[in-house]
């Protein structure tokens, strides 16, 4: 079974007024860490303000970025996950945490508390990009919705699936006129089994349906999947919606 980047997952941003809404996905950082929280019903709204207050104090500490994310389809709709790129890397570990530095042990004590009571779960989790295996968003998408998709690959045959995604699955997607694509792997250790895609679409209708299938017809495009599925176990889809209000955009650190 997909061991499950947090309750779920993770995914992209969202546009403002003049704020370009493909960041995320047309500069992917090396590291990004994942938080996922499972909010109690009726608490959304709350756990939304704490994290708004949040995020003051994020952006007084050095936090360049932080987008936020609902799952709509696929999970819980009280789930929320919150991508934040790593700056320094896995350095960033090494620094005092964000809201206990600004807001001091008291604050930080008495917001933690409030948001104990607003959540039944949480989890982090941090991600490695794998950049060269992923296709930039081009400049001008808005995109709004993000297709979240995980695999594990079977004992033995990771190095296949990293094979096939390299030299048969990214080059018919970029066939196909896709871009924003993103994949990545677990961080922690050589050759990590479990692997995440993020892709960025514009609307619902894109989702009926694949782009490559489209692209090249539903014969060929069983030539392009080819035995995939036999490497893998899962896979395990969401759809995330994108919550400008709770991100924080990028910008000088």
């Amino acid at each position: 079974m997909i061991a499950r980047i947090t309750l779920v997952s993770l995914g992209v941003l969202f546009a403002s007024a003049g704020i370009p809404a493909t960041a995320l996905a047309q500069t992917t950082p090396s590291f990004v860490g994942v938080s996922t929280f499972q909010v109690k019903p009726g608490k959304r709204q709350q756990f939304e303000a704490l994290q708004q207050e949040a995020n003051a104090a994020r952006q007084q500490a050095g936090v360049s970025a932080r987008y936020a994310f609902r799952v709509l389809r696929g999970g819980s709709i009280n789930e929320y996950v919150f991508f934040t790129p790593l700056d320094d890397g896995l350095a960033s570990y090494d620094q005092p945490n964000a809201i206990r530095q600004e807001m001091g042990d008291a604050g930080a004590d008495e917001w933690f508390a409030q948001l104990s009571e607003c959540i039944d779960d949480v989890r982090f989790d941090t991600l490695r990009a794998r950049e060269e295996l992923s296709i930039p968003l081009s400049e001008g998408r808005a995109s709004t919705l993000v297709r979240l998709r995980m695999v594990e690959t079977r004992p033995g045959r990771g190095q296949d699936y990293e094979r096939w995604v390299s030299d048969t699955w990214v080059p018919a997607m970029r066939a196909a006129g896709m871009n924003g694509v993103l994949h990545f792997q677990n961080a922690f250790g050589v050759g990590q089994r479990t692997w995440t895609r993020l892709t960025f679409y514009d609307s619902w209708a894109e989702l009926e349906g694949h782009p490559v299938a489209r692209h090249v017809g539903s014969d060929a495009f069983s030539e392009v999947l080819g035995n995939q599925d036999e490497m893998t176990h899962g896979p395990e889809v969401l759809i995330l919606a994108t919550l400008p209000n709770l991100n924080i955009f990028p910008g000088p650190r």
